[in-house]
């Protein structure tokens, strides 16, 4: 049945560790044997066909910096909650990223490992957020008036905004 007592010693560990509750990499079950970087470089080839180039690259960013935020993982079964925690904190501290970017390449991320059969890792209060505020409205006294105070260089923005009203 076993090719060789190596192979039948293999297999009583893997039986052993799953009836201890242990998760086996590389028995055999599938994306247990699947190395992170070649599942991740997978999602962005299929990214790459069914995306914008835009959209690709954006989707690059966030595999480049996710690898490197959990280069200790070699599986992606390995991959939990943590690992995802301190990829938003990695963005944040270590990349310096707006709040704007950390929510995308997030989110980005969490598509990836959805697609992955990876789900409910994190809860939603785990999410980076990020609103949007709205920008200053200046009336046009104010305008006039911030205007006025330019010196020569800077009446080529009067000339502009002339343009915009007419």
């Amino acid at each position: 049945m076993f090719r060789s007592a190596a192979t039948r010693h293999r297999q009583e560990q893997i039986l052993a560790s799953r009836a201890a509750g242990i998760r086996v990499l590389g028995d055999g079950k599938e994306g247990q044997d699947t190395v992170l970087i070649n599942a991740v470089n997978d999602y962005l080839d299929d990214t790459r066909l069914t995306k914008k180039p835009k959209t690709y690259a954006a989707y690059k960013t966030a595999r480049d910096y996710f690898l490197e935020s959990c280069s200790k993982r070699r599986f992606l079964i390995e991959v939990d909650r943590r690992d995802v925690l301190q990829y938003s904190a990695f963005l944040r501290d270590e990349k310096n990223q707006l709040r704007a970017a950390c929510t995308t390449r997030f989110e980005n991320v969490m598509s990836f490992l959805k697609a992955a059969g990876i789900r409910g890792l994190v809860n939603k209060n785990d999410w980076p957020r990020f609103v949007e505020e709205e920008p200053e409205i200046y009336e046009q006294n104010e305008l006039d008036k911030f205007l006025a105070t330019c010196s020569a260089d800077e009446c080529v923005l009067r000339i502009l905004s002339d343009d915009r009203d007419a």
